[in-house]
């Protein structure tokens, strides 16, 4: 902005040298015209930044910047942009600073990893036709993108290697403690009860092993390294992809309020998980003593790909 008011006032001074050389007419016209170009321009400005208005909408890779009028356009020599990508899965930031110059303009998603992405614009930077003004605006406006990992294949021989190894790790068995509510009279208590409590017992058994056989729980535990937890996201959502509708997968991690589990039946479902997973911020958890199911770790990824299982 300095350069220009220097370079106006440099016209005016060699408007004033041109006194003697040239007609007085022609002078006091090319006087006025001088002085009247930084009102003109001052207008312009003002009409154009009344006209600015910035939409943020999402597309497959990014954000998308819109002008809904294409005035500001030319009533305005720059109009400059300030912004921040944010992924709230692994709370990592990057800013982004671009022109405008035409009536929509795209800005690519960095490459932070999977998880959410937040665009938020910040600053809006406008000069004038001259450059001899400028304006600095506050913007708030925001949108949201996904970011997916790409799935992992998991074979028919690890998935079921995986899946005895958690009913290995659930709960156990059933207790055989109950009490005996009637008998017949004659009868011994202790072998009714017995007989009562085998048969409950294997009945329990049968729907308990019944039960697990159709169902895999994976406890998801993210390491600090970030490249480790792309690796264990692609392998669970190799997982979500081999969920049917005879079995159903059972995925938790932990939040900051607490442990949160998604029940998946249908491939379907992988969305609405990556989605619940990908919105709240990275939590790292350092034990893996998990008594209903599998706990899937950097040590187990690794381990996979090692064998060319994965």
């Amino acid at each position: 902005m300095i350069r220009s008011w220097l370079a106006y006032l440099s016209l005016l001074l060699l408007d004033a040298l041109l006194w003697v050389s040239v007609d007085g007419y022609i002078y006091y016209l090319l006087l006025r015209v001088l002085l009247m170009l930084p009102i003109l321009s001052l207008l312009l400005f003002l009409v154009g930044n009344r006209l600015i208005q910035i939409h943020v909408e999402p597309y497959a890779e990014g954000g998308k910047l819109r002008i809904s009028s294409a005035l500001p356009l030319l009533f305005c020599s720059r109009i400059h942009v300030n912004g921040l990508w944010h992924n709230g899965f692994y709370e990592t930031s990057e800013s982004v600073t671009t022109d405008l110059k035409h009536n929509t303009k795209r800005l690519q998603a960095p490459d932070m990893g999977s998880g959410q992405y937040h665009l938020q614009l910040n600053k809006l930077q406008t000069r004038d036709l001259l450059g001899l003004y400028r304006r600095t605006t506050k913007l708030h406006e925001e949108t949201k993108i996904f970011r997916f990992p790409q799935p992992v294949p998991v074979t028919d021989a690890v998935y079921q290697k995986v899946a005895k190894e958690a009913r290995q790790r659930s709960a156990g068995m059933p207790g055989s403690d109950y009490e005996l509510k009637e008998h017949q009279e004659g009868e011994p208590l202790r072998h009714i009860h017995y007989k009562a409590s085998y048969r409950l017992k294997k009945t329990m058994i049968r729907e308990f092993q019944k039960e697990e056989a159709s169902s895999l729980h994976l406890h998801l535990c993210f390491p600090q390294d970030i490249a480790a937890c792309e690796r264990l996201l692609s392998v669970s959502c190799g997982f979500c992809l081999k969920v049917n509708a005879q079995n159903s997968l059972y995925i938790s991690w932990q939040a900051a309020d607490g442990f949160r589990q998604i029940e998946l039946r249908t491939v379907q479902d992988m969305d609405s998980f990556l989605r619940k997973l990908l919105a709240m911020p990275r939590v790292c958890e350092g034990t893996s003593d998990f008594a209903d199911g599998l706990c899937l770790n950097e040590t187990l990824v690794s381990l996979m790909v090692k064998e060319n299982s994965v």
